[in-house]
């Protein structure tokens, strides 16, 4: 018996890299990539950001905590009672 690293080799002296062709997005599926693709522009095309939001109940210096921690990492909090705090 032969070890997987012998064989290896003896299976890729057997194969060629197949050329590297440009075909239309649509008739890709199923192919494997021959270089890495980018984008032409970023998506959206314009200044957008996503929204993430948390509901917590805490105690009011874990609250504060919290917003202080948001605030400086450029996020936005809101603080209430819970109750009619709609912004």
């Amino acid at each position: 018996m032969i070890s997987v690293s012998d064989a290896l080799e003896k299976l890729l002296t057997l194969v060629a890299p197949m050329p590297v062709e440009d075909v239309p997005l649509r008739a890709a599926a199923g192919r494997v990539l021959a270089r890495e693709v980018k984008a032409g522009r970023t998506q959206p095309p314009f200044a957008a950001s996503s929204c993430a939001m948390s509901f917590s109940s805490a105690q009011t210096d874990r609250v504060i905590t919290c917003a202080s921690l948001l605030k400086a990492d450029g996020g936005v909090a809101m603080v209430g009672d819970g109750v009619n705090d709609a912004p």
